[in-house]
């Protein structure tokens, strides 16, 4: 994986949540980040298992591959998130029709723990794919990668809980040992995300970094002139 990506982020950690053990008191991000350190420390403890990548923060990407205006990652990476924030802009306004109010969040439904085979998917959540998470790839991909739009494979929402070579059957190994393991506490059942991030992915994991971030609440609906502010 290399350039610039757009991350969909989990609602923060909530005050004292950290003192229960109770899923309904606890949010995405922490019990998604609980199990990619089972996950972790079940590859450390497996010598046949090839090493995992340094830790990343839980996501699910919206559109990846993205490269500034001028054609290389370094440059005019403000115009970019600019036309990142109109895309959801458009995408609060267009999902009035399906509620009374605009869009602020993206929750959906966890479908399964599944191998998809390959470095970046080895292990992941496969995510249900809403109407609202639909358009806001397609969107995003009209407006940042229109020349991708025919050739691009269907959108495939997840998130990602280890990076790694290990083989299919060795996925699926840890897939099975984490399904017997699970008593309801810590596989999550939805995640619901708050926030738009802009990475850059360029290099090995652990020298990827954040560029940007916004609440998608706070991004102001299409043909509103207020301030656009980070949180």
């Amino acid at each position: 994986m290399a350039g610039l990506a757009l991350w969909l982020v989990p609602a923060p950690i909530m005050a004292g949540e950290l003192a229960s053990d109770r899923q309904a008191d606890r949010s995405s991000v922490t019990i998604i980040g609980d199990l990619m350190q089972r996950i972790r420390d079940k590859v450390i403890s497996d010598p046949s298992l090839p090493p995992a990548s340094s830790p990343f923060p839980p996501h699910a990407t919206l559109l990846s591959g993205l490269k500034a205006d001028d054609g290389t990652d370094n440059g005019k990476r403000d115009e970019l998130w600019s036309k990142a924030l109109r895309v959801v802009s458009g995408w609060r306004k267009a999902g009035q029709h399906l509620s009374s109010t605009p869009i602020s969040e993206v929750e959906t439904r966890v479908e399964s723990l599944v191998t998809r085979g390959w470095y970046f998917q080895i292990l992941v959540l496969a995510l249900e794919l809403t109407e609202p998470l639909l358009k806001l790839n397609e969107l995003a991909r009209q407006t940042l990668l229109p020349e991708t739009i025919k050739a691009a494979p269907p959108y495939f929402p997840h998130v990602s809980l280890l990076y790694s070579d290990a083989t299919v059957e060795q996925a699926r190994g840890l897939i099975s040992e984490l399904k017997k393991e699970d008593d309801g506490t810590f596989m999550p059942k939805s995640i619901c995300f708050t926030h738009l991030e802009l990475w850059d992915c360029n290099g090995d994991v652990g020298r990827w970094h954040r560029l940007e971030r916004v609440g998608l609440a706070q991004v102001p609906l299409e043909g509103d002139s207020d301030k656009i502010g980070n949180s």
